[in-house]
């Protein structure tokens, strides 16, 4: 296993797949969050450290913009208020980089990603 530890939280199971084996080609553990009420759960367990969060924005229960807002915001995630939350996005639209900032996210990546994206963006922010 490796040092470097990610939680990927992404609704659709051929996302999480492609971004898992991206992740796994670099040597990082990856788990895996359906949605952002999964990722809470996971992020409140104080036993766990992850370096990054990668974050879809468009998800069922709760998007990753809200979800990006209660880690920064609520006590219980507190360990991962200054985690990386780099966000996936299948909508590269203008103001959308801005929408993931403000949300509290650190950056972001659009769908489809690209590996070397991927390997960049977990180098700048880990």
């Amino acid at each position: 296993t490796s040092d470097i530890q990610v939680l990927l939280v992404e609704d659709n199971e051929i996302n999480q797949a492609v971004a898992k084996n991206m992740l796994e080609n670099l040597t990082i553990d990856v788990d895996i969050a359906n949605n952002g009420i999964e990722a809470l759960a996971l992020l409140s367990n104080k036993s766990k450290r992850y370096h990054a969060i990668l974050m879809d924005c468009q998800m069922p229960k709760l998007d990753g913009y809200e979800t990006t807002k209660l880690i920064r915001s609520e006590q219980a995630y507190n360990v991962h208020r200054f985690t990386p939350i780099i966000a996936l996005t299948a909508h590269a639209m203008e103001g959308d980089e801005a929408k993931c900032l403000t949300a509290g996210m650190n950056s972001y990546i659009a769908k489809p990603i690209s590996s070397d994206r991927l390997k960049s963006e977990l180098e700048k922010w880990i």
